[in-house]
């Protein structure tokens, strides 16, 4: 892992652009109830994220030279050890442009994970292959769009050592979003539309809470918030399937969450 590491970090040199482009973004969510398991009934969970990137363009080949770092934190209202914690990872990636609106990256990081709650901490390189979507289906027309919007990544260990340091975990959520009308009588005016989403988590050693899969639908009010950014108000109805306990629960759950876009 840290020869990957090393390598991508010898190409940083030979990136073509004059001037990188640096960006950054600070994004999370606020989900009550956490999950339809009846154990998260009354649980509510809150995520944030706080990702600075530069982009050296193309390199060698003709994917682009990235470095990045980011700064994550998560809390329960249950607090559970797991569900809370905080993490810094600082990685470089190759990134390449599969079709229009898709892309999709290689590269390795390194993880400094606290588990404040449990008093544990991991350090560790971890392998990672990311695929993003964004694609408008039908073209903007009197608010009315069809977006079809995904991630999906693939890494080992989630920054674990010991006996799990060799699992490899995949996850990613896709959906289909229309944007109906804009509720003018309200200032801001935020979007009104609706969603059908598919979340999965799968990995190799067969544990429970990484091996499942969501599915729901729901309500959604958009707002633009800092120029390029937006703020989601969601109601959805999910069905959640864990394969490994073969249980499958369901219920509503509303949430809020944001994309905040911006240079320093």
């Amino acid at each position: 892992m840290k020869k990957i590491a090393a390598l991508l970090m010898i190409l940083a040199p030979h990136a073509v652009n004059a001037t990188p482009k640096s960006s950054s973004v600070f994004s999370g969510a606020v989900v009550f109830p956490n999950s339809a398991l009846p154990a998260d009934d009354d649980n509510l969970n809150a995520e944030t994220t706080l990702t600075h990137s530069v982009n050296y363009g193309p390199v060698l080949v003709p994917g682009e030279f990235i470095l990045y770092s980011a700064l994550f934190g998560a809390r329960d209202s249950q607090d559970n050890g797991f569900a809370s914690k905080q993490r810094l990872s600082i990685g470089a990636k190759l990134r390449y442009e599969l079709f229009a609106g898709s892309k999709i990256a290689f590269g390795a990081r390194y993880d400094m994970d606290n588990r404040d709650l449990s008093q544990t901490r991991h350090k560790r390189w971890i392998a990672t292959v990311d695929f993003d979507l964004w694609k408008r289906l039908k073209p903007a027309k009197d608010g009315d769009q069809i977006v079809l919007s995904g991630w999906a990544n693939l890494r080992n260990s989630a920054g674990r050592d010991g006996p799990r340091a060799d699992n490899w975990v995949g996850q990613g959520r896709f959906e289909l979003a229309r944007e109906i009308t804009q509720l003018r009588r309200i200032n801001p005016a935020p979007k009104m539309g609706v969603f059908l989403g598919a979340g999965f988590v799968s990995d190799h050693d067969g544990l429970d809470y990484n091996n499942k899969l969501k599915l729901d639908a729901g309500l959604r009010l958009k707002w633009p918030i800092y120029e390029r950014g937006n703020l989601n108000l969601n109601l959805r109805y999910t069905a959640d399937r864990r394969y490994i306990s073969d249980e499958t629960h369901h219920g509503p759950s509303i949430s809020m969450s944001w994309y905040v876009p911006f240079n320093f």
